[in-house]
């Protein structure tokens, strides 16, 4: 059986994969799915961030508060999926979730550099958010957080 093959920009073939989004699941560890968001955070906090959520939580308020487009729900929606992140890897007492394999594919550390902390808008389609990305906050839907005016 012939897999398919795309040509990269120096001339080489390299198997070809299908697009993926980011709330398919990525792989299943600890009797849980984890999606590729979860991979692209994981990575994403502690490459950028210094293993802290928190780094990565400043610049989803950040976004939110002053978006560069739109009305800052793809903020609030990375921010919901970050508060839903931590509380699983806290659920399964575990932070390792990526291998050192996914650290060191080049491009999965792009695609998660663009995705999360990039000004790339999460598509609204269903295949695009997970749960937690779709679902709003009930204590930001509220108040100063809705109109964007989260307190320091």
């Amino acid at each position: 059986m012939l897999l398919p093959v795309r040509m990269t920009r120096h001339g080489e073939q390299e198997p070809w994969q299908p697009a993926r989004f980011g709330a398919e699941v990525w792989k299943e560890r600890f009797r849980r799915e984890w999606s590729l968001w979860d991979l692209w955070y994981c990575i994403v906090i502690e490459l950028d961030h210094d293993d802290d959520p928190d780094g990565l939580r400043e610049v989803f308020i950040d976004t939110t508060r002053s978006p560069g487009y739109g009305s800052g729900r793809d903020g609030e929606a990375k921010l919901n999926h970050l508060d839903d992140l931590i509380q699983r890897l806290a659920e399964v007492n575990r932070r390792d979730l990526p291998g050192p394999d996914d650290f060191a594919d080049t491009r999965v550390v792009k695609r998660a550099r663009d995705q999360v902390a990039g000004r790339v808008p999460i598509g609204m389609a269903r295949r695009d958010r997970t749960d937690a990305q779709h679902a709003p906050n009930p204590v930001r839907s509220r108040g100063p957080f809705r109109l964007g005016r989260l307190p320091v």
